[in-house]
């Protein structure tokens, strides 16, 4: 007798057919509503060529222990992909800021040891080989230079008073040849440009919420001044060089309405050098300091966007689970995880003041810091391994999830912050996400 799984969705489409999404295996299919019928009541009914079919996308197996051996060859070969992972660092020279923006998360809590800024520089780049040497001898691989991430960010990383420390930065991440991300707000680039190498800057992350009307009541200077206009004309600096630009756009209830008005704006002024800018939507869940009054949920958020999707078409949309969304209705092949991000896994975020961290949401924060580093690493190694041993199997709840591969768990840093069981799952509903998305955009799709 053939054993169903339970890891599927089904979702109305017409009349007389239904989509079913296999979250264990990617599938998606469009059936009958007599073949549903037969697959929930009377698996004997089905044909021989029918269960072939659901064998071959992983919807029936011969038996439960068969099914678990697949489940369980899915976990290890996904876990054996993250365990091969490079770490990745993050270099955090400050949580100084000349921007005073309303939902800063940074905002919310007092800053741990922001004393006089130190530079920690050598201290850090040691630290990180220490740890690249304890990877490579663990797994017995090389690492190629450029697999290497550094992400500088802050704060704001690129203020003038830093540029010492910057061009010390900057040069030791040059000489090893590492790849370099820097998470700015873009105001200082124009000071910066000429130290910022193309050959090693894999992206510049800068923001723009909204257009110029919008952004310039948002990410203000501490004086009040504006600062759209010199944004984007630092953008220009950096694409004119070959860097590659991500224009993040944190989106509530407050901007989403302009954002085509962003666009224009932007085009206006790269013109011809639009190829390198990547722009992309991230829906604000925590509303910092402002509190969460504009903060809208995620189908709200996806409703406005389907409804005039030509206004939003220039933007990369996030949402959870677009990646297995995309994916599926795509055709492509799907990427698991057991994991929920690299807070989870191989990331160390060290800070000015020596201290050092896992998530980038909880820097400078004391109850999210695992360590220091000012006199050699100094990890507390049992805070590490919890970080590290957060995973599906490690979850009560996400062990029979349907959804556990594509969700990873769902966020430490909102967990830690509710002072909830550090072992405790944060579920997202993606049964009500694809549905939605499914209504509105592949109904729409095939249809047409």
């Amino acid at each position: 007798m053939s054993f169903l799984i339970d890891e599927f969705d089904i979702f109305n489409y017409t009349d007389k057919e239904k989509i079913i999404i296999n979250y264990l295996s990617g599938a998606m299919d469009i059936v009958s509503d007599e073949f549903i019928y037969k697959l929930k009541n009377n698996l004997e009914n089905l044909n021989e060529d029918e269960i072939n079919i659901l064998k071959d996308r992983k919807y029936l197996f011969d038996s439960r222990n068969e099914k678990k051996k697949y489940e369980d060859g899915l976990y290890k070969s996904l876990h054996k992909k993250e365990d091969l992972k490079v770490p990745n660092f993050l270099y955090i020279p400050t949580y100084q800021c000349n921007f005073k923006c309303p939902y800063c998360y940074q905002e919310t809590y007092e800053i741990l040891n922001e004393n006089e800024l130190e530079n920690n520089v050598d201290s850090f780049f040691k630290c990180t080989e220490e740890i690249l040497n304890e990877f490579t001898d663990k797994n017995k691989v090389e690492i190629k230079k450029q697999d290497v991430e550094i992400t500088l960010m802050g704060g704001e990383p690129l203020l003038i008073e830093n540029k010492k420390q910057i061009h010390k930065f900057l040069k030791e991440v040059y000489k090893r040849e590492y790849s370099l991300v820097v998470i700015t707000n873009g105001y200082n680039i124009d000071f910066f440009i000429n130290e910022l190498e193309p050959k090693y800057i894999v992206g510049v992350q800068i923001t723009l919420d909204g257009s110029s009307n919008v952004h310039n009541k948002r990410r203000i200077l501490k004086n009040g001044e504006k600062t759209f206009d010199k944004i984007l004309n630092n953008i220009v600096l950096l694409l004119e060089k070959g860097i590659k630009v991500y224009i993040r756009v944190n989106v509530d209830s407050e901007n989403i309405e302009f954002l085509k008005k962003l666009e224009i704006e932007i085009k206006e002024k790269v013109k011809e050098k639009e190829y390198n800018i990547y722009p992309y939507l991230y829906l604000i869940q925590d509303g910092g300091c402002s509190g969460n009054k504009f903060v809208i949920n995620e189908i709200e958020y996806l409703k406005k966007i389907l409804k005039n999707k030509e206004n939003y078409s220039f933007f990369d949309v996030k949402y959870h689970g677009k990646n297995f969304y995309e994916s599926i209705i795509n055709d492509k092949m799907v990427s698991f995880k057991t994991k929920n991000c690299a807070s989870c896994s191989k990331q160390y975020i060290f800070d000015g003041s020596g201290n050092i961290y896992k998530c980038w949401f909880g820097v400078g924060n004391p109850i999210f810091k695992i360590g220091e580093y000012k006199k050699g690493l100094n990890l507390d190694k049992k805070l590490d391994t919890l970080w590290k041993s957060r995973d599906i199997h490690s979850l009560k709840k996400c062990i029979d999830c349907k959804y556990r591969f594509i969700c990873g768990g769902g966020c430490l840093s909102h967990i830690i912050k509710s002072n909830e069981d550090i072992y405790k799952e944060r579920c997202i509903n993606f049964r009500e996400i694809f549905n939605f998305l499914i209504q509105k955009e592949i109904k729409g799709m095939i249809q047409n």
